[in-house]
C-alpha cells in the first residue's frame, strides 16, 4: 500500500512539475494565483515534499490550465484514496438520487 501511495503522490509531484514547466508562467506568478503566500509551498508540491492544499485544487488547475474535475480526482486518488472510493461511489454513481427528493434535512 505505501507503495502505490508514493507513487500517486510522486505523479500528483511530476504532473504539476511538468506543468509549470511547460507553462509561460513562473513559480511566482502561479503561487499569487492561487493564493499561496510563499512560492517556497508550490516548490515543496513540486518537489513532492507536500500535497496540494484540497482548497487549492481548483485554483492550481485553473492556473496550470488543467480541468479542475479531473485534478481534483487525481488528487483525491493520490491522497485520500479510501475518501474517493467512498465519493465516487456515494455521490457519482447515481445510485442515491432518486432517494434524495424524500430526504430531509
Amino acid at each position: 500500500m505505501l507503495a502505490m501511495t508514493e507513487f500517486t503522490r510522486q505523479f500528483i509531484a511530476n504532473l504539476v512539475d511538468q506543468r509549470i514547466s511547460d507553462s509561460c508562467k513562473s513559480v511566482v506568478q502561479v503561487a499569487k494565483e492561487c493564493g499561496f503566500h510563499r512560492p517556497n509551498v508550490l516548490s515543496m508540491i513540486r518537489n513532492g515534499q507536500t500535497n496540494v492544499p484540497l482548497a487549492k485544487v481548483e485554483m492550481l488547475a485553473l492556473s496550470l490550465e488543467m480541468n479542475p474535475r479531473v485534478f481534483l480526482e487525481q488528487v483525491f486518488r493520490a491522497y485520500h484514496p479510501e475518501v474517493w472510493d467512498v465519493i465516487e461511489s456515494a455521490l457519482l454513481s447515481g445510485r442515491y438520487q432518486k432517494d434524495t427528493a424524500r430526504c430531509r434535512i
